[in-house]
């Protein structure tokens, strides 16, 4: 299963956002997600971060060809752990 988020429909926020842990909300629903970089395995992992008690695992995503919320082109999120 994929989920495709789209950078477009996403706002970065900066007060709470540094180098490799993004957060990011739904312009229109609000959700927020929370976006985390793992430069050694390549890997964004996505996790809807909405209600603080109950987070989500939303999946993950290959970044070594740049793929953040952060980019122009959609990432698609496989609700699987990438890691090797």
């Amino acid at each position: 299963m994929k989920l495709i988020l789209n950078p477009k429909d996403f706002e970065r926020i900066p007060e709470i956002s540094c180098y490799n842990n993004n957060y990011y909300k739904h312009k229109e629903t609000e959700i927020i997600i929370y976006e985390h970089c793992d430069e050694l395995y390549q890997v964004n992992t996505y996790t809807d971060v909405t209600d603080s008690k109950n987070e989500y695992f939303l999946g993950c995503a290959g970044c070594h060809d740049g793929s953040s919320l952060d980019g122009d082109r959609p990432v698609e999120v496989e609700f699987k752990i990438q890691y090797t």
